[in-house]
């Protein structure tokens, strides 16, 4: 019945030979499963199945995309019986997932959905409905680190990402509490926990209107988190914001992205340098162009939305990614109600070809990833490019600098 389910909104989603062979092979695993990860089951494989546990958060971060956490919904948990159910679901529809990622909101508000959520997926280890444990990974605003956080985080072997912004200032300017307090102080005793515990964690910095306005390169940040942490690769990205046009409500914090792209390539620089070097922070984007000069392999996808991720929201709709959840237009239905896969999968789908297809190419394509969720914020479109110049200053100056570097 799942087959001919799948092959039924396959077929609405198009024929297969009206898209490039790079897409076919790792499109969307619920409609278009990928052959070269095929489990034993016969099911798709699932790269990551992230889980919208909590619509509520304890920050008002001045350029939250997501309604302060809420995704434009009522503020909520995901209970664990809602958990189970979603995961039992998920379980019929894929054989095997990479990665399970918690998400909100601020997802530790809600340990018991975590609890319930690792409880279930191990016994459908033991019980052979998964092959494996999947990696467990959660991503926090690094406020939340009492006694049982840290149990939980320690005894399920879960991976953070923590939301760090810069200096205390800068931080509680872009990331206070609701009350308007500082967070800072909280995040900081955290990540202290978080080492103390040997909860490994990595940095997530967005480059924000607050650092720019302040003079505050991605180079300073880069020099900042270097100095504050262990981590040499650091990922700094632009806050995407919808344009003030369609919602003035940002105002000030909203960057035209292409003004950050001299920056990003001053970035670029610095890292290619410090690369060669062997010593010094490094650009996470630009050591993915890096990595794919060195290797003379293409970027397989632009990003993973659409190819081999879903997100469950709190009540059980599914979205390419958590970006684009609360948008009825990305809502691809319901897990909880039967509704996924179906028509409304097939829609999306259509719509990210029709879309993306008409993005114009260019030479740095092949060695770039980037966010399409985070562009379709901004543009309210996937077909506009608008972090292409950000691309192409960071790919020019890999390219520049790796070629100076190997100048015999």
């Amino acid at each position: 019945m799942a087959e001919e389910k799948f092959a039924a909104v396959y077929r609405r989603a198009g024929s297969p030979q009206e898209y490039p062979l790079a897409h076919r092979e790792a499109m969307f695993p619920i409609l278009y499963p990928d052959h070269t990860q095929q489990p034993i089951s016969g099911k798709p494989h699932l790269g990551r199945l992230t889980l919208n546990i909590s619509n509520m958060c304890n920050l008002a971060c001045s350029y939250c995309y997501a309604d302060q956490g809420r995704y434009n919904a009522e503020e909520n948990l995901m209970s664990p019986q809602q958990v189970e159910d979603v995961l039992q679901r998920v379980l019929d529809l894929y054989g095997e997932i990479t990665v399970i990622h918690f998400f909100g909101g601020e997802p530790l508000m809600n340990l018991d959905a975590i609890e319930t959520a690792c409880s279930f997926l191990l016994a459908a280890v033991a019980e052979g409905r998964l092959p494996h444990m999947p990696r467990l990974a959660l991503t926090t605003n690094g406020t939340w680190s009492s006694p049982e956080v840290l149990d939980v985080l320690h005894r399920w072997k879960i991976s953070l990402t923590v939301s760090w912004d810069g200096s205390r200032e800068i931080h509680d300017h872009c990331r206070p509490m609701l009350s308007g307090a500082s967070s800072y102080e909280l995040l900081a005793d955290s990540l202290q926990r978080f080492r103390d515990h040997a909860i490994p964690f990595e940095i997530e910095c967005t480059y924000n209107a607050y650092h720019q306005r302040n003079g505050i390169s991605i180079v300073d940040l880069m020099d900042f988190f270097y100095k504050h942490t262990d981590r040499k690769i650091l990922h700094i990205s632009p806050a995407f914001l919808p344009r003030p046009a369609k919602l003035r409500m940002f105002g000030s914090e909203y960057v035209e992205l292409a003004s950050l792209a001299e920056d990003y390539r001053a970035a670029a620089r610095v890292s290619i340098q410090n690369m060669t070097r062997g010593e010094g922070p490094i650009l996470q984007f630009a050591y993915q162009v890096a990595e794919h000069l060195a290797t003379r392999t293409p970027a397989q996808t632009y990003c993973p939305a659409f190819f081999t991720q879903i997100t469950v929201a709190t009540d059980g709709s599914v979205y390419p990614c958590f970006m684009l959840a609360g948008d009825p237009g990305y809502c691809m239905g319901n897990l909880l109600d039967g509704s996924f896969p179906g028509p409304d999968s097939a829609r999306v789908l259509r719509q990210y070809f029709d879309e993306f297809q008409a993005r114009p190419q260019a030479w740095y394509t092949c060695l770039c990833e980037g966010c399409i969720a985070g562009e379709a914020i901004v543009a309210g479109n996937m077909s506009e490019p608008v972090f292409a110049p950000i691309q192409r200053a960071i790919a020019e100056e890999c390219v520049l600098q790796l070629a100076a570097h190997l100048k015999p």
